[in-house]
């Protein structure tokens, strides 16, 4: 009896040590809007700018897209598919993925935005 309790009571102090130590995750905004204005293909980065209606990225915000996933969703079939980055064009709008914390950082304009994902929004793909 008195080793069940002894385990109890271990089991139960580490459950409450590993919740406590257990750090708080970085939310993911999804759906951030943006427009490419300028596509550098050597280095791998776009520039890019709000859309209409939208004052994240200011005059334009250059983005490394080397080793970001690419995806696009054809909005007539559902289907989805994995693109490389040689598949945007100036004039692309796109969605963007970027953790909470580097939204944070959009306010030191001469910084880059550092993105999690990019998905094609124009529909052009056959």
């Amino acid at each position: 009896m008195l080793r069940k309790t002894a385990a109890a009571g271990i089991l139960c102090s580490a459950l409450l040590l590993t919740a406590c130590g257990t750090a708080e995750q970085d939310v993911m905004q999804l759906g951030i809007p943006a427009v490419i204005t300028e596509k550098d293909t050597e280095n791998q980065t776009i520039q890019v700018q709000d859309t209409e209606g939208q004052s994240l990225f200011g005059e334009g915000r250059k983005i490394d897209c080397a080793g970001v996933p690419i995806v696009y969703c054809d909005n007539r079939t559902g289907q989805v598919q994995g693109l490389e980055f040689v598949d945007l064009q100036v004039g692309d709008e796109l969605l963007l993925g970027i953790y909470q914390p580097h939204l944070a950082e959009l306010s030191d304009e001469a910084c880059s935005v550092q993105v999690e994902q990019i998905q094609l929004v124009t529909q052009r793909m056959e």
